[in-house]
């Protein structure tokens, strides 16, 4: 039964992270469902094997997010940039949710760090998918309000095309990305480390992290539209 849970809300969860990349970076959604729904199974796979076969929570997102830039390079044929930018923004904006949404609940009593997981460190415990459930909650408003509003960008190619990776606005695209990347990591192992303290921190690190990606993306729209 838990593997069950773990299998259907983490799938919810990749679910509402790529509906989003597929919003925010103008890209048909209905072509693309079967791939997500296989890549939602293996990526929550992925996740449960990183995080209790392995014991290895720590290194769960970077696994992930070296995962989806595969799955879009490789079954969804886009390029290795557009690839890394597409799936380090989108999971930045659901890793910011995901935090906000934890420091809210904590913060009217609503939950607590250690009403996650199960004791046993086996899998997650009921409020974990709680948690869970809330954020994708919270994606779909914020998926609501991109579409409502009409933003997102449409700079990534149907087909290959050359990168000119000499141009300013994609060398700051790829390294900003790269940055967001190491702080991913960095962020779960100072959260192990110091517990419920660096929650705070880590949305305001992670708030900035993706107001730099969507100000530098939209620079790169309007250059390849200019």
């Amino acid at each position: 039964m838990k593997l069950f849970l773990f299998f259907l809300f983490s799938s919810f969860e990749y679910i509402s992270i790529f509906i989003m990349m597929l919003i925010l970076f103008r890209q048909k959604i209905r072509i693309h469902l079967g791939k997500i729904a296989f890549l939602c199974i293996f990526l929550s796979l992925v996740s449960h094997f990183i995080r209790y076969t392995l014991q290895l929570n720590e290194f769960a997102i970077i696994v992930q997010i070296i995962t989806m830039v595969a799955s879009l390079r490789y079954l969804w044929n886009i390029q290795w940039f557009y690839s890394i930018v597409m799936a380090v923004i989108s999971y930045c904006a659901f890793l910011a949710i995901n935090v906000l949404t934890f420091i809210l609940m904590n913060s009217l009593g609503l939950i607590r760090l250690d009403q996650l997981q199960e004791a046993d460190g086996t899998g997650l415990a009921y409020m974990g998918y709680v948690l869970q459930l809330v954020t994708v909650c919270m994606c779909t408003v914020f998926i609501v309000i991109i579409r409502y509003l009409n933003r997102g960008w449409a700079f990534v190619p149907d087909g290959e095309k050359d990168i000119e990776y000499g141009k300013k606005e994609n060398q700051q695209l790829l390294i900003a990305s790269l940055i967001a990347f190491i702080a991913f990591g960095s962020i779960l192992f100072i959260g192990n480390m110091w517990g419920n303290t660096t929650f705070t921190i880590s949305f305001f690190v992670l708030a900035c992290i993706l107001a730099t990606l969507f100000y530098l993306a939209t620079k790169k729209d309007e250059a390849e539209y200019d």
